[in-house]
């Protein structure tokens, strides 16, 4: 049963009360961040090239469990990370311009980590979403991440394939010159045994170096088979690349915001009102523990006092306006009466 003295009080200070619960939801709306955010999102098809040798390719997947967009999606999140890539995006989208700062480059980069978000879709199709405060921004910022995407792309393709030509054009230019020693030394030793060719004879020494003649000759032609490959795959890279990854729906140009939240909309709010009942009702607790006025019978239950009897609640004076004739002339005047209570109206208790 709620005390007497705490239903008094909570009705004789509701206004008190309804302060904290009203300006609470009302103070947190109004310190609330209002964010306005477009969202704009681009797909992509990846596709692994079957019958060609890619392992060297820019992004394409090492093994077979991997799919092409999961390849991809690393791929593009690993240059996310890097400061030039994020350099390269920022003065595209136009965040930064020539000749920056590295502050205002730091700046730019940390919001592209925040807006830019890669995705795969299916195994073949790649998305990449972006966060702006306007939709034009997110746009920009979406266009530049897939066109300096796509010339990293061509760029490291052709690095790659480059890289490889190189390579196999040394390790020809080994074997050759190894396979001219082996036939100087068989020519050589022929010289010096004119009779280790003829086949009616056995020359096991003759038979070694031929081996080797033979055997290094296979190795260059290896190398030349490989090296056309290299040359091959070095022409036709912006080609591979372009297949590997093509644009099919561009950055979109968001028409609305992204709307908020349920718990941004309703969660905070409520949250308020929470704290706002809760103020009050910690300030109606301690009005009440420290309130030690006597009103009731219940204020002394548990005092070694005699409880008397009940006062009548008495109503205040109030006065009167009578107005009379008294020997031919009219007059008016206040007269001080005490209105007793109405019947069945409530009674005080005294001690």
């Amino acid at each position: 049963m709620i005390p007497r003295k705490f239903a008094e009080i909570a009705f004789r200070r509701w206004w008190v009360l309804l302060i904290p619960t009203v300006l609470a939801p009302a103070a947190i709306l109004a310190f609330q961040p209002h964010k306005v955010e477009y969202a704009s999102v681009a797909t992509a098809w990846v596709s692994r090239i079957e019958g060609v040798e890619t392992a060297g390719t820019f992004g394409q997947p090492t093994d077979s469990q991997t799919t092409p967009a999961s390849a991809q999606v690393q791929v593009l999140g690993d240059l996310l990370q890097t400061a030039a890539f994020r350099d390269e995006v920022a003065l595209s989208a136009g965040l930064v311009i020539e000749g920056a700062d590295q502050r205002a480059r730091e700046q730019a980069g940390e919001l592209i980590v925040k807006r830019v978000q890669v995705f795969e879709v299916g195994p073949n199709l790649m998305g990449v979403r972006v966060v702006a405060p306007s939709a034009e921004g997110a746009q920009a910022l979406g266009a530049a991440v897939i066109t300096r995407f796509q010339a990293r792309a061509l760029a490291e393709g052709a690095r790659e394939a480059q890289t490889v030509v190189g390579y196999f054009e040394k390790q020809l230019a080994l074997g050759q010159d190894d396979l001219a020693k082996a036939q100087a030394e068989a020519a050589a030793y022929i010289k010096a045994h004119p009779t280790a060719a003829d086949k009616t004879k056995v020359d096991v020494d003759y038979q070694s170096l031929q081996g080797k003649v033979d055997s290094q000759t296979k190795v260059v032609d290896r190398l030349l088979e490989n090296l056309q490959d290299a040359r091959l795959n070095a022409a036709s890279a912006s080609n591979t690349a372009s297949a590997t990854f093509n644009v099919q729906d561009q950055p979109s140009l968001p028409l609305l915001p992204i709307a908020a939240s349920r718990t941004e909309k309703y969660g905070y709010p409520l949250a308020g009102l929470v704290m706002g009942f809760s103020i009050a009702a910690a300030y109606l607790y301690a009005a009440y523990r420290l309130d030690h006025t006597i009103r009731s019978r219940e204020d002394v239950a548990g005092l070694p006092v005699t409880f008397l009897g009940a006062v009548p609640e008495l109503k205040p004076r109030r006065r009167l306006l009578v107005i009379g004739r008294r020997g031919g002339r009219n007059f008016a005047r206040r007269v001080a009466v005490s209105i007793p209570p109405a019947p069945g109206a409530a009674e005080g208790e005294a001690a």
